[in-house]
């Protein structure tokens, strides 16, 4: 059944790249909404590696700030992860997830190619749990500012990203598919 929802999935994202016409002038700009949804990797405490699932949105607000091809967006993000590793004969099962809203400054260097730089602001909840007898589960919370640096490729209205976020705790590393409409 996973395998039918992926591919009908696959199969929608391509009809939509291939009935629209490829974006104006610049990749990203005014009136533009750009949406990503991808997975990333994260280191967490105790060296836990977690996958995470993450999606954002931005909203193309301002537009040719730099030499016709830079815009200013806003939007927001959410990253869910999840992960475990036994340590010493104990079992930690480290959990995150993050929301909050982001701007970012996009630049067009080559055709098709956007770049940009984000700084984003939200919150970042986090849950420790040892499956032990004697467990020692913590839970906790904190406001988290953040640098996002990413790229999109498209092919028309669709495409694939990447994003480097060294200080967020959900996902430093992402990928997957974005959408402009």
């Amino acid at each position: 059944m996973k395998k039918v929802l992926l591919i009908l999935a696959a199969v929608l994202s391509l009809s939509i790249c291939a009935s629209k016409q490829s974006i104006a002038q610049t990749v990203f700009d005014v009136g533009n909404l750009g949406m990503n949804i991808g997975f990333g990797v994260n280191n967490a405490d105790d060296n836990v590696f977690q996958p995470s699932f993450n999606f954002a949105l931005d909203y193309g607000f301002l537009g040719g700030i730099i030499n016709g091809k830079g815009s200013i967006s806003g939007g927001g993000y959410f990253g869910i992860a999840h992960g475990s590793k036994t340590i010493a004969g104990e079992k930690l099962n480290h959990s995150a997830w993050q929301i909050g809203t982001r701007g970012a400054l996009h630049y067009q260097f080559v055709p098709n190619l956007d770049t940009y730089g984000c700084i984003s602001i939200g919150w970042l909840h986090w849950n420790h749990d040892w499956e032990v007898s004697n467990t020692r589960d913590y839970s906790d919370g904190e406001l988290k500012v953040f640098p996002t640096a990413g790229v999109r490729y498209m092919f028309g209205t669709c495409g694939v990203y990447s994003e480097l976020s060294p200080w967020n705790d959900v996902a430093v590393f992402k990928i997957g598919l974005t959408f402009i409409f």
